[in-house]
């Protein structure tokens, strides 16, 4: 591995020229005497005989960058998405609880409306019955008493 520096003696510019390079092409470069890759070498080798070269290097880079920014957002999209949907998905089953609950109490209502009803209708079964024993037991009487008078 080289440095910047070493690389830009072999070459016709400065370190400081060839570090500014290598960021603009995007790579991390820190000081002049940062270690570069065999790659980082040939491209500052084909800037340096061709200065179009950095234009087509830097297109790469910005068409490479842009496809993975339209990708980032199509997953951010698809993800937004995706959790309205669970949203939507979870206030329906709510929903559906909520309406459920509801129709249990409104049965549990009628049942025991029609369970007070129920009691009402024997209650009042059982003093009619209650009263007509009375009167059957108060008519046995009376007739009992007229015989032994």
């Amino acid at each position: 591995m080289q440095t910047v520096a070493n690389m830009a003696k072999r070459l016709d510019m400065s370190a400081k020229q060839a570090v500014e390079t290598l960021r603009t092409l995007r790579f991390e470069v820190k000081t002049v005497n940062s270690e570069i890759s065999d790659a980082q070498c040939d491209m500052l080798m084909d800037v340096d005989e061709d200065s179009s070269a950095l234009d087509l290097f830097l297109k790469t880079i910005l068409e490479k960058e842009e496809k993975e920014n339209k990708r980032n957002e199509r997953l951010r999209a698809a993800a937004k998405k995706a959790a309205a949907k669970r949203k939507a998905a979870a206030k329906k089953k709510t929903d559906a609880k909520t309406k459920t609950d509801a129709k249990k109490k409104a049965d549990a209502k009628i049942k025991a409306d029609e369970k007070i009803k129920a009691d009402e209708k024997t209650s009042t079964a059982k003093k009619k019955a209650a009263i007509k024993k009375k009167v059957t037991t108060a008519k046995k009487k009376s007739t009992a008493k007229k015989k032994t008078a």
